[in-house]
């Protein structure tokens, strides 16, 4: 039995539905790791995931009531497990099928990467903070003298963010399952070289006790880094008004633009510790 067949049997034993709400329209069942991974990326938000797989990623044309209702179905049976031990290989398998499955859609179609911001302190830990599935695009290119934590609030995330660590054989990235509100100095065991927090804001917000907790776990000569798609502007317009006013004399700052053109690139604001 394959992934998508466990998958398919769990759900049916809970809820009595299949994945055929997909296959009515010509979209392979694979893609219920798809709807997850949108649903985190849109900030847990159901209705704006699932218009967002219908119009912009799938752009299903037509009557689309019974794929909305099946999404809306299945988004509602997930958000009822995610915090449920027993389903815990219900999520480990949609983690799998979105490792086995997924494709970065601008990259395939020629579109740069950029790189992650450098660690300036050898062998210290590099935080990513709210990390989500895509990081691990960057996988093939991490620093080897850098401990990565990726921290993130969704199991499955998480989970997606575990396995390919392990397919790659990574030695050097460790998982929190957290919220980045929730951070303790407990969590970390080394010397922060860096905090990198790219598109934070649709999920936590500007809060100062916050960005004054991780200023502080930052050694001298460290970073802290902010990064937000170039093409959505919310840096120069949203972010960058705001964000200098959280650190003082003792930070050396740095902006970037990116390729507004170019649908991965990202906007940088970088503070050093001096």
């Amino acid at each position: 039995m394959d992934i998508i067949e466990k998958l398919e049997r769990i759900y049916f034993k809970n809820t009595g539905s299949d994945f055929s709400f997909l296959t009515k329209y010509n979209i392979p069942k694979s893609e219920v790791s798809t709807i997850v991974a949108l649903y985190d990326f849109n900030n847990y938000e159901v209705n704006s995931s699932i218009d967002f797989f219908i119009n912009t990623y799938r752009k299903v044309n037509g009557n689309i009531k019974i794929l909305q209702s099946g999404l809306n179905d299945f988004l509602k049976f997930y958000k009822k497990i995610i915090t449920d031990s027993n389903f815990i290989q219900f999520i480990e398998l949609l983690a799998k099928l979105h490792i086995n499955t997924y494709t970065n859609s601008f990259i395939k179609s020629g579109y740069i990467l950029p790189s992650l911001p450098d660690n300036p302190i050898e062998h210290s830990i590099y935080v990513d903070l709210a990390t989500g599935p895509d990081f691990i695009n960057f996988y093939n290119s991490l620093d080897p003298c850098s401990i990565y934590y990726l921290v993130d609030k969704s199991v499955f995330s998480c989970k997606v963010l575990e396995f390919k660590s392990k397919n790659c054989n990574l030695q050097n990235i460790k998982i929190i399952n957290k919220g980045v509100e929730d951070l303790s100095s407990n969590d970390f065991n080394n010397v922060i070289g860096v905090v990198r927090a790219k598109n934070l804001f649709r999920y936590v917000g500007l809060y100062p006790e916050l960005i004054s907790f991780l200023q502080n776990l930052i050694e001298t000569n460290g970073i802290f880094v902010f990064q937000e798609h170039s093409q959505s502007q919310t840096m120069k317009n949203k972010v960058y008004p705001n964000l200098k006013c959280f650190f003082n004399d003792e930070w050396e700052c740095s902006y970037s633009e990116g390729d507004i053109n170019n649908p991965l690139d990202l906007d940088t604001m970088s503070f050093t510790k001096k």
